[in-house]
């Protein structure tokens, strides 16, 4: 849901199955000058791996005045975040997972549910490439030669579309 951003904060919570295959993407975003916003469980799985972030509430843990500071509905909603990635599983997430979704739909913050779609979608921003130079310079560049591409696609396909014989 939603384009995928360039650069900005990304939140992740992530179920206990999923947080093993997080770190490396997680690292490539943080590596790339993504910052990283975490719920507690999250927060120190990426940690213990030498990731950080910032760590924010769940909103079960408001309702139940644990912690204080912002919850991840809070930097949901007023655009802190620009990715959400939730990869919910139990009962005691259920909750919390279906106010992170409902709230990134509503704020058209494209939003990522399995480790897999983590995965590919860092993978697919980045075009399988991590160089530790990689700039969001570099990333522009390359995303105007592809706009230009697809100008160029577009004119030859109406240039075609005047051929006789054509069946687009």
């Amino acid at each position: 849901f939603g384009t995928l951003p360039l650069r900005g904060n990304v939140f992740l919570s992530l179920s206990e199955r999923d947080k093993p295959g997080s770190v490396e993407p997680a690292r490539k975003l943080r590596d790339l000058g993504f910052k990283l916003f975490t719920t507690a469980g999250t927060y120190d799985y990426l940690r213990s791996a030498g990731i950080e972030s910032t760590l924010v509430r769940k909103n079960s843990d408001v309702e139940n005045n644990i912690g204080s500071g912002p919850s991840a509905v809070d930097v949901i909603s007023n655009g802190t975040v620009d990715l959400v990635i939730n990869t919910p599983l139990g009962r005691g997430t259920r909750h919390d997972g279906w106010l992170i979704r409902t709230v990134s739909v509503q704020r058209s913050i494209p939003i990522i549910t399995t480790i897999a779609g983590f995965k590919a979608a860092v993978e697919g921003l980045f075009g399988g490439h991590f160089p530790s130079t990689i700039s969001y310079e570099t990333i522009e560049k390359n995303r105007g030669r592809i706009e230009r591409r697809k100008i160029w696609i577009s004119h030859q396909v109406q240039r075609l579309k005047g051929h006789e014989g054509w069946e687009g």
